[in-house]
């Protein structure tokens, strides 16, 4: 009898320490993120006034969702881009948190989902913890880019969800069906904000067919019959939710703008109009320039439609558009023509409605279409595209130039900790210019609830120091990365290798293998839109997943070789 109650009071010691230790790390993670959060508080938002296309737009469509107008009024720019973020922006704002701030915790929830998700195959707290505080202090997160009120720092988040949930669901494929749901409702919703948040959303579909793929050969592997066709049959619900999702979003633009689309840039008549644009065979083709002065001038002769806009292309705001980037013989890159086209459009009052639009479009793409078919002008085949024309020979470029992105990638190269000065507006002539910036820094303190600082530099003395301290935490990045970059892919090799050679479970390696693809899918696509048509897509704000990806694949595949060397150091010594 005293045995028992002894045994009793030894296993209550037991798990009141257990608890005490879950409580002591559940304090320290939560501590770390309050230090991150001090420290990049010296980061005010960076206001850029004169994006329009970007930063003010998401503004206004947030200040619009907020006063219940949805994405506000009809204009050549209300279905471009995504809604996720204006979405999250008016949602922060009416839970009165600043953006920023908003946006940090949603990225510290990220990190600790994926944290948790983890524990099933890395054991040691204190490895975790590593990985935990490698994320959460990654410089990225705080860099000038980023402190933008914009969609690249959500949209990070939104990746390692994804990560974090595709990994779960191949982690937990053993466990009761209902546990799989959980997570298979959970990935829909993700890669539903993902398609609602940007629009190139192609370089993630290798990561998720491969992880469909993984789980399938591995579930059927299981002995029963009716668990291996419910867990299977359970994909359908990541699909399902993101259709419902995509489906309630185009239904509400059918709503306020009459057209039953999620997004009018990724259309079909865009889409069809500007694919008949690069089907003009020209005498001379031009290096991130998908349509050329010379097929400019062609569609002009042959579609009536889309002579309406030689005056806008071809006068002074179509010179604008080709003094963007780095233009060379006046003509409109890649990155710039789509733009320059809408707002040519838009001129000849052709966004009107959204209806109207389109029929635009679809008139145009129907006028060139019909030419080249007609064998009018010399033309390629058809095709409904808002990309150039697909190069063989732009993939091979696209190869090479990788270890040139990677590079820049993984040396964390300019990465500014430091907010960005508002534009001045120099001439007392420009006072319509200096009203218009003042009502959208009003804007955005209403909407984002930030304080707008101009002064680029720091006065406070606790400022001064959260810098400091910022600066130096981005240079230990700078420093190690490039070293944890090369000895991961070793470590990768390695681990590959010793599970091959011992035939143990293949789990590991293809987390790896699929965090990896992933981090290279990224990466690829990025410098094919370098390489075809936008000669700044390689930056901080687009490669600013990549950071993250690389960041957690680096760390995992050297904390599964040290366990992997530890396990053999463990299994010899058993074996003596």
């Amino acid at each position: 009898m005293l045995k028992s109650k002894e045994i009793k009071k030894s296993n209550r010691k037991k798990i009141e320490s257990k608890n005490i230790k879950k409580y002591i790390w559940l304090i320290i993670i939560i501590l770390l993120a309050i230090i991150k959060l001090y420290l990049i508080s010296v980061q005010p938002v960076n206001v850029l006034t004169e994006s329009k296309y970007d930063d003010v737009l998401i503004i206004e469509q947030a200040n619009s969702i907020l006063n219940g107008k949805w994405l506000g009024e009809y204009n050549c720019l209300t279905l471009v881009k995504g809604v996720f973020a204006p979405l999250f922006l008016a949602f922060a704002n009416i839970l009165h948190i600043p953006f920023l701030l908003a946006q940090e915790i949603f990225y510290e929830i990220s990190i600790i989902v994926l944290i948790i998700i983890l524990r099933k195959i890395i054991k040691s707290k204190w490895k975790l913890l590593i990985l935990y505080i490698i994320l959460l202090f990654n410089p990225i997160t705080y860099c000038s880019e980023i402190m933008r009120v914009y969609r690249d720092g959500l949209y990070t988040s939104l990746i390692i969800f994804l990560i974090a949930f595709t990994i779960g669901l191949f982690i937990n494929r053993k466990e009761k069906i209902q546990k799989i749901i959980i997570y298979q409702i959970f990935l829909g919703f993700i890669i539903s904000a993902i398609i609602l948040c940007r629009e190139e959303t192609i370089w993630i579909i290798p990561y998720l067919m491969g992880t469909i793929l993984v789980n399938t050969i591995y579930i059927k592997k299981e002995p029963e019959i009716t668990k291996k066709i419910q867990k299977i049959s359970s994909y359908i619900i990541p699909i399902i939710i993101t259709l419902t999702s995509i489906l309630i979003v185009m239904s509400i633009n059918y709503k306020y703008y009459g057209v039953f689309e999620l997004n009018q840039y990724w259309g079909k008549p865009f889409k069809e109009a500007y694919g008949a644009l690069t089907r003009i065979v020209t005498s001379e083709e031009k290096e991130r320039v998908p349509i050329t002065r010379e097929a400019l001038k062609k569609a002009y002769e042959i579609s009536p439609k889309f002579a309406e806009l030689e005056e806008y292309l071809e006068g002074e705001e179509g010179k604008k558009w080709a003094e963007c980037g780095n233009s060379k013989e006046n003509e409109i890159q890649g990155g710039w023509i789509h733009w320059a086209i809408i707002r040519a459009a838009e001129s000849k009052g052709y966004y009107a409605n959204a209806q109207t639009a389109n029929k635009y479009y679809e008139d145009v793409a129907e006028e060139i279409n019909k030419a080249c078919d007609e064998g009018k002008l010399e033309s390629y085949p058809k095709r409904t595209s808002n990309r150039g024309r697909f190069k063989f020979d732009d993939i091979i470029k696209t190869i090479s130039k990788t270890k040139d992105t990677i590079k820049y990638q993984k040396d964390f190269y300019l990465v500014i900790i430091r907010e960005r000065m508002l534009p001045k507006i120099e001439s007392m002539a420009e006072d319509i210019q200096n009203q218009e910036t003042e009502e959208i820094e009003n804007k955005f303190k209403k909407v984002t609830r930030e304080e707008i600082i101009s002064n680029d530099s720091y006065n406070n003395e606790d400022e001064k120091i959260k810098l400091k301290i910022l600066e130096e935490i981005k240079n230990i990045y700078k420093t190690i990365n490039p070293i944890i970059f090369i000895i991961s892919i070793f470590a990768t090799i390695i681990f590959i290798i010793s599970r091959i050679i011992s035939k143990k479970s293949k789990e590991k390696v293809w987390i790896l293998l699929g965090l990896w693809g992933l981090y290279y899918s990224r990466i690829f696509i990025i410098t094919y839109t370098y390489i075809t048509m936008f000669q700044e897509a390689i930056n901080i704000s687009y490669l600013a997943p990549a950071y993250i990806i690389q960041l957690i694949v680096s760390v995992l595949s050297i904390i599964f070789l040290i366990d992997e060397i530890k396990e053999g150091i463990k299994w010899k010594k058993n074996l003596n």
